[in-house]
């Protein structure tokens, strides 16, 4: 799906989640302790890119959002010249329906945009986050498939 942010003139963020980028060990780990839920196995994988997250403009940018100051949702963005990369939106599921992943989203649309990106991407890999996209004006490129990250973890 792609958001043409040259056409975005606003996108407010209520701010119920405090949504803060991963800069700390501490962050990464909250994040990792969402993203669990999803993949059980990728602790490793995101201590190793722990190094890379911290090189100074590094296209690649996690969200934690907390409530409460606990972890209930995240999401990462890729950016790259005037090209971004929404992944990774997920809530836990007792936080799911309050609107947390509609506020994760728009805080990394605005990201982006600051970013100097002028078109947004991303695969909407189930109906709640293609309804949650076509809501902030994210249009179909193609059809829908099924995604092989979440192809049973849905079903956990």
């Amino acid at each position: 799906m792609l958001l043409d942010l040259k056409h975005i003139t606003n996108i407010s963020v209520k701010h119920r989640l405090e949504i803060k980028k991963v800069v700390t060990l501490s962050q990464l780990k909250d994040f990792i302790q969402v993203m669990k839920i999803y993949d059980e196995h990728v602790q490793d994988i995101y201590l190793n890119l722990w190094n890379h997250l911290q090189i100074k403009d590094t296209p690649l940018s996690l969200y934690v959002g907390y409530v409460h100051d606990s972890p209930v949702s995240i999401g990462s963005l890729f950016s790259h010249e005037k090209e971004g990369l929404l992944t990774n939106l997920i809530t836990l599921p007792e936080y799911r329906g309050m609107g947390f992943a509609t506020q994760m989203m728009k805080y990394r649309i605005q990201e982006a945009a600051r970013n100097g990106c002028q078109q947004v991407f991303l695969t909407a890999s189930n109906d709640v986050s293609k309804y949650i996209s076509e809501k902030l004006g994210f249009v179909s490129l193609g059809e829908k498939y099924d995604c092989y990250e979440c192809t049973g973890a849905l079903e956990k």
